[in-house]
């Protein structure tokens, strides 16, 4: 009867024991239900994805690691950029919001899918995305400092340039920059474990005051069809050009309106497509030339034309 208890215990034993790996490999990881004990916090940002295959799960890991990222930064400097009024505040948010989304995806070459996990019982699957925060801070680091380069050298140009134009031209090149350093100062921030804060291109203020001053000396006057005077107008004022007739102004926008419609499946589509001819009256010589277009729908044609020209 000894004998028989020691080989009874020894099966269970082994029973158990041969269980014991079972039962671990379909316990999901610790990251599927919270966070990763094997990719900490201070050292990668993490982002999870699940769906009926390995690659929708690591596809969405990734946007849920970019898109967190995202989020973050225009939380943490949207109040910063409020300091900037008026208009050109409308104008420098949509080049930031882009600047954002551009950086947040060029960061897409350090994210890594780290690890996997199928659950055994539904078949779903699961993926760990992954960003290395040093490497992602030095990659930031030297990006900062070549678009700082930048910015200074179309910051000179726009100093140094006696017409009017052609500081405008070089202004512009740098605000575009310019929020994209923001953007990338504000991922830095947020990539950062301890979290300094955006430092901020240190001529940043006088280049927005130039750029302001350069562009409100210009003045300007718009002719035209009045469907296409009329917007041109709202929008060059609101960009804060000196609007005066056409007796006066030194520049004149000749403004034309393009318009074509559909109709599909019940939809009125509208294609606008507004183009302007920049002349110097002085010397009647063109200087640039504009075009914008806009495509807007509705249930009605008014209601598709007036969406347009709002747009």
């Amino acid at each position: 009867m000894r004998l028989l208890s020691l080989v009874l215990i020894a099966l269970l034993l082994a029973a158990c024991s041969s269980k014991t790996p079972k039962d671990r490999s379909d316990a999901p990881p610790d990251w599927v239900v919270g966070q990763s004990a094997a990719f900490d916090s201070r050292t990668y940002l993490t982002g999870r994805g699940s769906g009926p295959s390995q690659t929708i799960a690591a596809d969405r890991a990734r946007g849920d690691l970019i898109k967190t990222l995202q989020v973050e930064v225009r939380s943490d400097t949207y109040a910063q950029q409020r300091t900037w009024g008026g208009a050109q505040l409308e104008g420098f948010e949509q080049r930031f919001e882009h600047a954002v989304q551009t950086s947040a995806h060029a960061q897409l070459e350090g994210v890594e899918i780290a690890d996997r996990y199928q659950d055994p019982q539904g078949g779903q699957h699961h993926a760990l995305a992954v960003l290395n925060r040093p490497q992602t801070l030095a990659r930031l680091d030297r990006q900062l400092e070549t678009l700082h380069t930048k910015i200074a050298d179309h910051q000179r140009s726009a100093q140094g340039a006696e017409d009017g134009w052609v500081q405008l031209r070089a202004y512009h090149s740098a605000l575009e920059l310019l929020a994209r350093y923001d953007a990338l100062e504000a991922m830095r921030s947020v990539v950062d474990p301890a979290g300094r804060p955006p430092q901020g291109y240190p001529q940043a203020q006088a280049l927005r005051s130039d750029y302001a001053q350069t562009i409100g000396a210009m003045t300007v006057a718009v002719a035209g069809e009045r469907s296409a005077a009329s917007p041109l107008q709202g929008a060059l004022d609101r960009i804060g050009f000196r609007l005066q007739s056409q007796e006066t102004a030194a520049f004149l926008f000749e403004a034309t309106l393009q318009s074509q419609q559909q109709e599909r499946e019940g939809w009125h589509w509208i294609d606008l497509r507004l183009e302007a001819d920049l002349i110097e009256q002085a010397t009647q010589a063109v200087r640039g030339h504009v075009t914008f277009s806009v495509r807007q729908s509705a249930t009605d044609e008014i209601t598709a034309f007036k969406r347009a020209q709002r747009a």
